[in-house]
């Protein structure tokens, strides 16, 4: 099915915003410790690979979210939109339910370099002290925007209201944000010798939170009769 007139135009600004924070991102990016950075990348993208299909909705969500979080603790802005864009980018692509169109693949990496770019520079700017405030702050700032987003471009490219869509969004997945931003918050902080073994605790820590509620959105929806699409 072709996506409506008013979709394209909600979702062609994103896009282009979201490609101009990620190109800046790339360009202007110096990593002190690429292999770190690219430990953590791949630990954020066999987490994302755990992904929980929502009732009502065509949305997937994912631990990888934790994982940028957990990267603004670690690494600079730019850093930040770049691990947050290939772990979106491997969200969409593997193994969905039904092969992603083209505008979605580019919808879903530049919503989320958008998002994870405006949740740093505000948390930032907002000087909310500590790395573990500062944390929740950007953790409640990525939330908010990106469940908005996609709420706004589901209910354009629909006929479902824009409050139904977002009250299911928010229903699903502020618990899953919540226990993911709380272990990251935990672990983001410490030595930095030991980052990378805090990396792998919150990957184990995230895969079983994945597959525990998985099943238990699952068992949620056959007991309610809701559809999971």
């Amino acid at each position: 099915m072709a996506m409506p007139r008013r979709a394209w135009l909600f979702l062609i600004p994103v896009v282009a915003a979201g490609s101009l924070v990620a190109l800046w991102a790339i360009l202007t990016w110096r990593s002190p410790d690429p292999v770190e950075f690219g430990l953590a990348t791949c630990l954020g993208l066999l987490v994302s690979a755990h992904k929980i299909q929502l009732p009502r909705l065509t949305a997937t969500i994912s631990g990888g979210f934790a994982f940028v979080l957990f990267a603004a603790a670690l690494f600079d802005s730019q850093g930040t939109v770049i691990l947050a864009l290939i772990v979106a980018l491997a969200q969409t692509v593997w193994r969905p339910a039904t092969r992603p169109k083209w505008y979605q693949i580019a919808f879903n990496g530049a919503n989320i370099a958008l998002c994870a770019g405006l949740a740093d520079a505000a948390s930032a700017l907002a000087g909310t002290g500590g790395s573990a405030a500062r944390m929740a702050f950007a953790g409640l700032l990525l939330f908010l925007a990106n469940t908005l987003s996609v709420s706004v471009i589901g209910c354009l490219a629909s006929t479902q209201p824009l409050a139904s869509i977002w009250e299911a969004c928010r229903w699903w997945a502020a618990p899953y944000y919540m226990a993911g931003g709380i272990l990251a918050g935990a672990l983001a902080s410490g030595d930095p010798q030991s980052a990378l073994l805090r990396a792998l605790a919150l990957a184990a820590s995230l895969t079983a939170i994945s597959r525990f509620y998985g099943r238990a959105v699952s068992y949620v929806s056959l007991r309610s009769g809701t559809v999971v699409p």
